[in-house]
């Protein structure tokens, strides 16, 4: 059976192989994504920067991380600054951007804790589960999966994992949003220059 994790992912659950036949596929796919996902939090203090009035200045990027301990802290952080800036500078249709990265954000942090906090576990398949244990040939992929102290407190669901392909196709979407940032960044910058 089919079971839905993440957005449009769609992984087996139960249902067939998924994962990775090396492990080390699977901790080269988290290194990326993970990697991915800093650049994404580095271009929001970037972003903060802007709002703050202080565009680019590394200790008001140092000052926003070191502030503001988790992710959810650091976002709150950010509407907050927007929204002081957003009184100072209006533009409803930067709004409308800046809400839709939030967005994004928020949906995607999700998907990053279940790869930063999961553990990479092997997963056996039989090749056919009707026949006996004994005479079925056993699959055995890697995954990265959410311990199982913490069932519950993450979105992977138990017995469930993420593979390299499946962590790939997020730490793609992470860095496709660290790009939508940086270019409205951009672009608020070239709108307080008309002004």
């Amino acid at each position: 059976m089919k079971q839905s994790l993440i957005g449009e992912i769609e992984l087996f659950s139960m249902g067939g192989p998924t994962g990775d036949a090396d492990r080390e596929d699977t901790y080269a796919a988290i290194g990326r994504a993970i990697s991915c996902w800093e650049e994404l939090e580095i271009n929001l203090a970037g972003l903060n920067s802007v709002f703050v009035g202080k565009p680019g200045d590394l200790d008001a990027i140092k000052e926003f991380g070191q502030n503001n301990a988790t992710f959810s802290w650091r976002l709150t952080a950010l509407r907050n600054s927007a929204a002081t800036y957003f009184t100072h500078h209006c533009c409803q249709d930067c709004e409308g951007d800046f809400d839709a990265i939030c967005k994004r954000a928020s949906d995607l942090s999700n998907s990053r804790n279940n790869i930063a906090h999961g553990v990479v576990q092997e997963m056996v398949w039989l090749t056919d589960p009707i026949k006996l244990e004994k005479y079925a040939s056993p699959i055995i992929r890697h995954v990265v999966a959410t311990p199982w102290y913490m069932s519950g407190k993450l979105n992977v669901v138990s017995g469930s994992g993420l593979g390299s392909y499946e962590i790939n196709l997020l730490g793609s979407r992470f860095i496709a949003l660290a790009n939508d940032v940086h270019q409205f960044v951009i672009k608020l910058m070239a709108i307080s220059q008309k002004h």
